[in-house]
């Protein structure tokens, strides 16, 4: 797996929405395989959201996310809610400290 990294503190481009969302992930691949991981989605924006999941995937890593919950698209006020389902892009990780067990909460950027 890709490095650990710390995560830039700079200033952000988009208002971030708060959110508990469980989420289920894995690396995008032709054949639709590759290491799934369940988490947590914290927050997002228009650009991309924050995840907390018990495996790590490296900066680059494209990813097909499924929110595991339902949204009704149809009410005006959808766009203020994450995406159901999404192509995105690991842009930084890093390690949380969890009593032991392993937790890494990464910044990813949705792929259009």
């Amino acid at each position: 797996m890709g490095q650990i990294t710390k995560t830039p503190h700079r200033q952000r481009t988009c208002a971030r929405d708060p959110v508990e969302v469980m989420i289920a992930c894995q690396p995008y691949a032709s054949r639709g395989e590759g290491d799934a991981a369940g988490g947590m989605m914290r927050n997002f924006s228009s650009q991309g959201f924050y995840i907390e999941t018990d495996k790590k995937y490296a900066s680059g890593t494209i990813l097909l996310v499924r929110t595991l919950c339902g949204f009704d698209r149809s009410r005006p006020s959808a766009c203020r809610q994450p995406r159901t389902i999404c192509l995105a892009e690991v842009k930084w990780l890093r390690k949380i400290e969890n009593g032991g067990v392993p937790l890494y909460g990464m910044g990813v950027r949705y792929l259009d």
